[in-house]
């Protein structure tokens, strides 16, 4: 097995830990911090208290740190205490990003980004922009992500801040490792690496040493490499950080590995092993007993290494996560050929095998220019063999034979490749008009529906709402002109109620149909409205945040307001939750939605997810360009995120 491959997922992991968040944490005597939280103010201080309590918990506890964030956030918002929310997004997107909520942590980070333009200050400013930078680079959103980076970087240059200086260099080392460009980072690497020294930052260093034994590994630079993790794996248990200790023990397993320590591989996996299953690490917990298997191959002890090995494919396959299954097809293919099982070696490699196909081909764009330069050289040691042999065959008869051979060939694949492109064309055309058509077709169904609930909604209010209004204004004006016995006045009182009560349901169902704020004040408006009628109506407790979205186009405005009150009242109907987040935000030419509830998931749900809300949901999306992305866990709650792209 290739070092290349072995772990290098972990970057990611590595990138997430140790550089996510650049929040500055402190390092303080946790009991004394406990002790000084009863008697304290509700003021600038105890956000502060808040957060510095958080630091401590996260290299142990992630949920417990997470609580105390919380804390300093809505004591900060209370305080209108700007600097405060800002001190928490920095802290709480951190643990967003462990726990893989990266579309979260993104959404707070630019949040981030605008109250520190508010309060103008740009170093603040500068952490926010490479926060999210780093969510974004965790999210998959690369471009973004350098965006971000460089924005942050720009702004820290002027600040001239050592200790930022050095976190940057550390940033940069991990994106030069994920873009496989290890020269660069180790250049960047060993500066991280000089300046948290000179600054004396515990976590930093140990986090630039634990990246630049990476890079060192990838170059083959072994001696080196060990030399920079047990170091940081030092300060590692110093800090007491488990999270850190986790990864750097599955680093320096595949390092052991690679140097051929067989025999120390094991002590690294089962301590990985144990830590990954004490915080419930699902995913290093795969790794780990990957890594068990492949030790107690190397021990022979095959019937141990296969139980570790199924263990850890049934892991990733749960998780989805490619790499690491074919990793684990690979390991079990290698303990069965141990086991003479030649068959099931061979169909396991063939799985391997096709899994690293379909990964090499989510890579292929990345790799492109690297792949037409190797074309074009050999292209050029392809002619330089022809002359050769033409020349070697001494006879101009041959040559022209040859030659006028080739020159067939190239025309029958020249007009054999123009006729292929043709063909693919008109079939791409096709696509285009049946795609077009199936727009349009979708498009005129939304408009009729709207138009639809526009006039129902307004026939409703202005025909059956007037005439209900009227019959309420003649029964109150008769009540005065007749006389009547106690139960007959009762019952009179009686339908003046139930007649009340029929009026404002018919606004109600009015309003749902075609609300007149979104129409008169904008989307803004029409859905801090919604969120509000939703609480007032159930149990439901909404928090709402928007930003610039009044000025999309009346169209996408409906459909925005349409998915938020289907996904809404999806919530209502089935998910049995407390709480609600709605999200929409939109980001230079990108609409996101997220909405996300603590109620049952989605697994409970499924004969409701498959009915008409959803499909309207999807119809809007698909119409839209867009994703949609479901992520539910049972009894935990349901996070749907979904983009379009917009203009204008």
């Amino acid at each position: 097995m290739k070092s290349k491959y072995f772990f290098r997922w972990m970057m990611v992991g590595c990138m997430s830990l140790l550089v996510s968040a650049v929040h500055g944490q402190t390092l303080m005597n946790l009991d004394s911090l406990l002790r000084l939280l009863p008697a304290a103010k509700a003021d600038s201080n105890k956000v502060d208290l808040y957060i510095n309590i958080g630091q401590q918990y996260e290299g142990t506890q992630l949920e417990t740190a997470a609580h105390y964030y919380r804390l300093a956030g809505e004591l900060s918002k209370q305080l209108g205490y700007t600097r405060g929310v800002i001190k928490y997004i920095n802290n709480y997107t951190y643990i967003l990003n462990l726990v893989s909520k990266y579309d979260s942590s993104l959404l707070l980070n630019q949040e981030a980004i605008r109250l520190s333009g508010i309060i103008k200050d740009s170093f603040m400013m500068g952490k926010a922009y490479f926060n999210a930078g780093t969510s974004a680079r965790l999210s998959d959103k690369l471009r973004l992500s350098v965006q971000y980076y460089l924005e942050g970087q720009r702004i820290f240059e002027k600040h001239g801040d050592a200790s930022i200086e050095a976190r940057g260099h550390d940033i940069l080392q991990s994106l030069y490792e994920n873009l496989d460009q290890f020269e660069k980072a180790k250049e960047h690497g060993r500066k991280a690496v000089a300046l948290s020294r000179a600054q004396n930052d515990s976590l930093l260093l140990m986090s630039a040493l634990a990246n630049l034994g990476m890079s060192y590994a990838e170059l083959n630079q072994l001696d080196s490499a060990e030399k920079v993790y047990n170091e940081s794996l030092v300060i590692c248990r110093l800090l007491k950080n488990d999270y850190s200790e986790n990864i750097l023990m599955l680093n320096m397993g595949d390092l052991y590995f690679n140097q051929q320590k067989f025999q120390q591989l094991k002590p690294m996996y089962a301590r990985a092993l144990a830590i990954s299953t004490a915080m419930d690490n699902i995913e290093n917990t795969g790794i780990a007993l990957r890594g068990m298997a492949i030790a107690h191959l190397y021990e022979n002890d095959y019937a141990t290494a296969l139980r570790y090995a199924q263990r850890a494919l049934q892991i990733a396959d749960s998780l989805h996560v490619l790499s690491e299954k074919q990793k684990c097809l690979n390991t079990l293919a290698n303990i069965h050929f141990a086991l003479h099982n030649v068959a099931t070696a061979a169909s396991l490699t063939k799985q391997a095998s096709m899994l690293a196909d379909s990964i090499s081909n989510q890579r292929l764009q990345r790799d492109v220019a690297e792949l037409e330069t190797i074309y074009q050289v050999q292209q050029k040691e392809d002619r330089l063999a022809q002359q050769q042999a033409s020349l070697r065959q001494k006879s101009n008869l041959n040559y022209a034979l040859g030659a006028l051979a080739i020159l067939l060939l190239a025309s029958l694949l020249l007009v054999w490749r123009t006729w292929q492109q043709k063909q693919k064309l008109q079939a791409q055309e096709i696509d285009r008009l049946q795609q077009e058509k199936q727009l349009a077709a979708a498009e005129a169904i939304m408009q009729g529906e709207e138009q639809e609930r526009s006039r129902l909604a307004k026939d409703l209010h202005d025909g059956l709402g007037g005439m209900l209004s009227g019959i309420k204004f003649s029964l109150q004006h008769t009540k005065g002109n007749v006389l009547l016995n106690d139960e007959g006045q009762a019952a009179f009182e009686k339908s003046i109620v139930m007649l009340d009560q029929s009026i404002n349901e018919m606004r109600r169902v009015a309003h749902n149909m075609m609300p007149e704020s979104l129409l008169k004040f904008g989307l803004s408006k029409a859905l801090t409205d919604f969120c509000h009628d939703m609480q007032q109506s159930s149990q439901l407790s909404i928090s709402c945040h928007l930003l610039e979205v009044d000025k999309l186009p009346k169209g996408e405005a409906i459909s925005v307001y349409r998915i938020v009150q289907e996904l809404v009242n999806n919530i209502l109907k089935h998910a049995h939750a407390t709480e609600a987040l709605i999200q929409v935000t939109r980001h230079d030419d990108v609409l996101s939605i997220t909405v996300e509830d603590n109620g049952r998931g989605m697994q409970q749900q499924n004969e409701a997810a498959a009915g008409m809300g959803w499909n309207n949901i999807r119809s809007r999306v698909h119409f839209l360009k867009g994703q949609i992305d479901v992520q539910s866990t049972p009894e935990a709650g349901t996070s749907v995120h979904i983009e379009w792209p917009v203009q204008g």
